[in-house]
């Protein structure tokens, strides 16, 4: 069988819509598709947690337009940010991308300060203030400036990159690719 016809075959998947651009309250749940019962935030963005329950990872997939949606939906979700084992970003666009920095340190806190007694190795200091990392697979597309033009010709730009240095900074392992993962 090849590679790609067995790419991504999973079993027990759910997704939860965490950010979209629209919140319809009087929408019922179905068989298929539950409503969470709760009032989310809706913007100019998208986000998704997609959990591979037989694997036992979750997925962040974007991350929404604003760093104010996201973090308020997971809350009234009850979703704990530390409970998202790798992140997926489609493409670079700020509607996104937006909350990705608030996500990471969510993710990745950043160690707290302990005192380190006299015969403490710097290997041992090291290990002991590494933070968490978390996997971010993107397109290599997804870090490039972007321009639109318009249907007059007109171009509007540059849109500039997500700070990919930043999101390092943060806990990101960024891996790019054009490939299945």
């Amino acid at each position: 069988m090849a590679r790609s016809e067995r790419f991504g075959e999973t079993q027990d998947v759910a997704i939860t819509i965490l950010v979209d651009n629209r919140a319809d309250l009087l929408v019922r749940s179905t068989e298929a598709v539950k409503y969470a019962g709760v009032s989310l935030l809706a913007e100019h963005g998208f986000s998704a947690l997609v959990d591979l329950k037989a694997q036992g990872v979750r997925i962040l997939w974007d991350a929404g337009g604003s760093a104010v949606a996201l973090p308020y939906n997971l809350q009234r979700l009850e979703i704990g940010p530390r409970t998202i084992d790798k992140i997926a970003l489609s493409h670079g666009h700020h509607d996104h991308t937006g909350a990705m920095a608030a996500m990471l340190r969510a993710i990745c806190p950043a160690p707290a300060t302990r005192e380190w007694p006299p015969a403490a190795t710097m290997e041992e200091m090291e290990r002991g203030v590494a933070g968490r990392r978390v996997p971010l697979v993107a397109h290599p597309a997804a870090f490039r400036e972007r321009w639109h033009i318009r249907q007059d010709g007109t171009r509007v730009g540059p849109t500039l990159p997500p700070p990919g240095a930043e999101w390092r900074a943060l806990g990101a392992d960024i891996m790019l690719t054009d490939e299945p993962v």
